[in-house]
């Protein structure tokens, strides 16, 4: 499919990231928050709207609606007043240039979730971000889950950005999920040769329909750190702390919901515990999964290598217990021989040759610790 074809659709402004906007270490970030069936407590949608609302930015490119949103399944939401219709709302998709509070660039794809032509969208998606010199993509998701109100928000992320996967929890297990366009599109950076990464908001589902300003900020906070990018979160962290205090009053006011909350509690606080107990265990990675056959086997190589570079290139096969045991059974029934005692008062002991007194030294001359001390390899 050529490129014209896949972007037919794709309304660009003929405006370019400004000279001054462009990051000095030549690296750019995509953030990607489409409103769409994952966006649980509406915290995808808030996050783009806030960073356009707070940031200064212009619009590089837009997408024709028609083309590729249902209405009927998205309806855009009509102004009544009186007798009159006061205004219509357009659904607009667009990919736009942005300046963080201290002047990096990054670029932010906003607006629903396309219902048509996925990999259409995700491939041209993709064009611009190579046009524009974009390095590393960001999507936002949110879900809601069993978690409470109460406890740390949690982000999970996944994708091949090994830092962010080191800075934050993962999904850890094999699981088959409805797909998503932003899903398409990482998969197409991905494909590209490109950083991309999602991160994914727990949500408490008994808050998943209302606004949840805590999942704004966890996605935010996410995004900061793996970007590198200084965002205006300061008024959304006071605004968390007054719906906090609300959902703690309206628990409060039911003692039933208060034995719901009380339950989720109690399965985070053992979820939290087993994920340090695997944290603990050198065997067992943080995701729950062991290390494959061919992973280990890597793992005693290197460490193999390790050790004979030590020896300067000598390898000494480590004694087992089971050696030393016949070693020292074998000298205790020698001596209780009475013909193995005249056997060796009567055979001729061969004075030790020059070269053969240096074995026991390294060599730089030190001696070589007894056999019984060896330790399983040389340190």
């Amino acid at each position: 499919m050529s490129q014209d074809r896949n972007r037919h659709f794709v309304n660009e402004t003929g405006a370019s990231v400004p000279e001054v906007w462009k990051s000095p270490d030549g690296q750019l970030t995509l953030i990607v928050a489409l409103q769409g069936y994952a966006d649980a407590g509406q915290a995808v949608g808030h996050a783009g709207e806030l960073l356009l609302e707070e940031l200064d930015h212009r619009t590089l490119a837009s997408f024709n609606s028609e083309e590729l949103l249902d209405y009927r399944s998205r309806r855009p939401p009509v102004t009544m007043e009186g007798s009159r219709i006061r205004e219509v709302k357009n659904l607009e998709l667009t990919l736009d240039a942005v300046k963080d509070n201290s002047g990096a660039p990054f670029l932010l794809l906003t607006g629903p979730e396309p219902d048509f032509r996925w990999d259409s969208f995700s491939t041209a998606v993709a064009d611009l971000a190579e046009q524009y010199g974009v390095t590393r993509t960001i999507a936002l998701y949110s879900a809601p889950m069993t978690v409470p109100h109460t406890r740390p928000m949690n982000i999970l992320a996944h994708g091949n950005d090994a830092k962010a996967l080191a800075a934050n929890h993962t999904w850890g297990q094999k699981f088959v999920i409805p797909g998503a366009a932003s899903l398409r599109l990482e998969d197409e950076m991905v494909r590209r040769d490109r950083i991309a990464v999602g991160f994914t908001a727990q949500v408490p589902h008994y808050v998943a329909q209302s606004e949840y300003p805590e999942a704004v900020l966890g996605l935010l906070r996410a995004v900061s750190g793996s970007g590198s990018l200084d965002l205006p979160l300061g008024e959304l962290e006071q605004e968390v702390e007054n719906v906090r205090q609300v959902l703690d009053e309206q628990v409060g006011e039911s003692e039933e919901i208060q034995q719901v909350v009380n339950t989720l509690e109690q399965h985070y606080d053992a979820e939290r515990q087993r994920r340090l107990s695997l944290e603990s265990n050198p065997l067992i990675g943080t995701n729950g999964n062991v290390p494959t056959a061919d992973e280990l086997g890597a793992e005693l190589e290197q460490f193999l290598a390790g050790e004979i570079s030590r020896t300067d290139g000598r390898f000494e096969y480590p004694v087992t217990d089971v050696e030393l045991v016949e070693e020292v059974t074998d000298q205790e029934e020698l001596k209780e021989t009475p013909e193995a005692d005249s056997t060796l008062e009567n055979s001729s002991v061969e004075e030790p040759r020059e070269e053969d007194q240096d074995v026991g030294k390294h060599d730089d001359g030190a001696d070589n610790p007894p056999r019984s001390w060896r330790k399983w390899f040389r340190r």
